[in-house]
């Protein structure tokens, strides 16, 4: 995910120059540098190529953004020390330091309020919001955005207004990120990710009038995003490619690397793993040639998958060692980046401790100059100027003392500080190796769960056969009295419900392996349903339930797979029925609506709680209703309907209330070119 948490929630800043060659942007800027000297001009020079490095090297971006800010110290020149200050809390949120950010942020934010700055007082709105966001308090965090967003459209500035609604759009999905690792929300996230497509579109759309490539890009992408998680992955497929080429008009490899990564995600998705491992080599080559760990490691990961996926397994644990060996090595890395950069904040404090401490001294000096002058007109004035001259003295040094004090307390916080930061640090990389070890328990389990279920599966067939055959000699072995043919049904009935059982353990192994084969075909919709409602009416009828039917007022044909959507409806019009008491209605609907078509099941049945809902669509789960005329329930089927839609990118939600009935919705593309 490093495509949506690493990229497209970091939208510019600071409203610095835009080049369309990154890296003659830089050259120049260098080549400028040398040029200059020291003066306003050189400071704002510096801060560019601040700007400018922090899209591919972000440590070289915070030594420009220092120099910067030393300079402008040193010259007295305040506009360009508060711009630098914000600059550097910029870069320090890219690279996770949240809390040194947001501390920049707090000191520069008065200075442009005082001073009504408002493209300043834009970018800045936007940046705190980006530090609430990470930390997932959305509330504050869309507060500062729809400020940005008003100064932007007083401005009448239109990239400023396509980077609000970039980050807007990018507040929801973050909400829906969160909501889909909430077990209690989980069922409901996919409806934020269709909330924040509008916000990107309309991004597009003022980007578009500014003729701002680079956040048409962006938009791109982020709409990828979506339509991935919505199982979209042809849309996500088409989305991509447009944000890339966008990137190579642009020559940013940064972005191109993880476009390309996320391009081979989605075949993977779409089990394409020859062209997964096509796309991932192409990230693969710009990564290393941008010597850009993080990139490579993606890549990795993508060729290891795929070519696993195509029975390299060799090649499959190539990768994944190239990977680890990758992995570790970012780890390192980014351990000594941090003590680096905490010796030199250390260093930083240590100096100006230093020119503090100078200060002074020259002042005391200064004092104690005045103090022998005074003494030399004491010894002619008398007793009276000597006394005046001890209470000066006395001030002196009881002066001289607090300030002593004062910095040795000061230095004693920067230590308990430092300390601290250790001990959060080591806090850190415990947590991160318990989460790790949790996980792989937890896909322990799951493969050792498939793996029980596929040998229960297997071995039940066996006993169920013989079965049968015992019971196929009863039949022959002469006319059965009325008892005996009871045991027979009943032994029928047995039968077919361990089959049934089977046949739903080995469709929901082979569905949750993406193992089954999808052919669409064209299908008239109305006459298909219409046959379904037909072959379930007996059985409706047999329990005094009226099944009805609403198509469509004409003829509409769709790209479906036959039989898995023909398991979709039985399984949803068999459950209605079931759990349905005599005497109540049944209806089944379809509707379209934009490029999509929907097909309702409703009941008049108990309703489902919403405890229930949470884990409607998990296997084995009974609920608390029950079927009303004593059928047998696996648990099973609206998790085989659940992975069927998703196989078939299609959505399923559920509306009900307990003793208000329950209606299940299915919505599939109408068309699949």
């Amino acid at each position: 995910m490093r495509f949506f948490i690493g990229l497209f929630l970091l939208l510019f800043f600071f409203s610095y120059p835009v080049f369309a060659q990154h890296g003659s942007v830089v050259d120049s800027l260098q080549e400028l540098l040398i040029k200059t000297k020291v003066d306003t001009t050189r400071v704002n020079l510096l801060s560019e190529l601040a700007f400018e490095l922090g899209y591919n090297d972000n440590a070289r971006g915070v030594d420009s953004v220092r120099k910067a800010l030393a300079l402008a110290r040193e010259i007295g020149f305040e506009k360009g020390i508060y711009a630098a200050q914000g600059l550097l809390g910029r870069l320090l949120f890219e690279r996770g330091d949240l809390d040194s950010a947001m501390v920049f942020y707090n000191l520069v934010l008065p200075y442009f309020e005082k001073r009504n700055k408002k493209s300043a007082l834009r970018n800045l709105y936007k940046n705190i919001g980006l530090v609430h966001q990470e930390r997932q308090s959305f509330d504050n965090a869309f507060n500062y955005y729809q400020k940005a967003l008003s100064i932007a459209q007083e401005l009448a500035d239109f990239r400023s207004i396509g980077n609000a609604h970039n980050d807007l759009g990018s507040l929801v999905i973050s909400r829906g990120f969160k909501s889909k690792g909430n077990q209690a929300d989980s069922a409901n996230y996919l409806e934020y990710f269709n909330d924040a497509k509008p916000y990107y579109s309309k991004a597009i759309e003022f980007y578009e009038q500014a003729g701002y490539e680079r956040g048409i890009a962006l938009a791109y992408g982020n709409l990828a995003i979506i339509a991935s998680e919505l199982k979209q992955f042809r849309t996500s497929l088409e989305y991509s490619r447009k944000a890339l080429a966008y990137f190579e008009k642009m020559n940013y490899d940064f972005y191109k690397t993880i476009a390309y990564n996320r391009i081979a995600q989605t075949y993977q998705h779409m089990g394409q793993y020859n062209d997964a491992i096509t796309e991932a080599n192409k990230a693969l080559e710009i990564a290393k040639r941008m010597d850009s760990k993080l990139d490579q490691r993606d890549a990795y990961v993508r060729l290891s998958e795929a070519n696993e996926k195509l029975g390299n397994y060799k090649t499959a644990l190539e990768y994944h060692k190239l990977f680890s060996d990758t992995h570790l090595l970012i780890v390192d890395e980014q351990s000594q980046k941090n003590i680096d950069e905490l010796e030199a904040a250390y260093q930083t404090r240590k100096k100006e401790e230093e020119i503090a401490k100078l200060n002074m001294e020259k002042a005391l000096q200064k004092q104690e100059l005045r103090n022998q002058q005074i003494l030399s007109i004491a010894s002619i004035l008398g007793m009276v100027l000597i006394g005046t001259l001890c209470l000066v003295l006395y001030f002196s040094m009881r002066r001289k003392t607090r300030t002593n004090r004062l910095l040795n307390e000061q230095k004693e916080e920067i230590q308990t500080q430092n300390e601290l930061l250790e001990q959060k640090n080591r806090l850190i990389r415990e947590q991160n190796s318990r989460i790790s070890g949790q996980n792989d328990k937890l896909r322990a389990l799951n493969e050792e769960q498939k793996n029980l279920i596929a040998v229960v599966a297997h071995d039940l067939n066996s006993p169920l056969n013989k079965i049968t055959g015992l019971a196929q000699i009863l039949e022959l072995s002469g006319k059965m009295n009325r008892e005996q043919l009871s045991v027979k049904e009943k032994i029928d009935e047995v039968l077919e419900s361990g089959r049934t059982l089977i046949s739903k353990l080995t469709s929901l192994l082979s569905l949750e392996n993406d193992n089954f084969e999808r052919t669409y075909e064209k299908l008239e919709i109305n006459a298909f349903l219409y046959q379904m409602v037909q072959e379930h009416n007996t059985y409706a009828v047999n329990k005094n339930i009226q099944l009805c039917f609403e198509g469509l007022l004409e003829e509409l044909e769709v790209d479906i797979d036959k039989e898995h959507f023909a398991r979709i409806v039985d399984n949803l019009l068999s459950n209605a029925i079931k759990f349905s008491p005599g005497g109540s209605q049944v209806d089944l609907k379809v509707n379209t609506d934009d490029g999509y078509f929907s097909v309702v099941v409703t009941d008049q049945g108990p309703g489902i709680s919403k405890a229930d809902q949470s884990r409607l669509f998990r296997k084995f789960q009974r609920l608390s209703a029950q079927p009303t005329a004593g059928e047998t329930s696996t648990g099973l089927g609206l998790s085989i309907v659940k992975n069927l839609v998703d196989g078939m990118e299609g959505r399923i939600r559920v509306q009900s209330e307990e003793g208000q009935g329950t209606s299940f919705i299915v919505s599939f593309p109408i068309s699949r070119n």
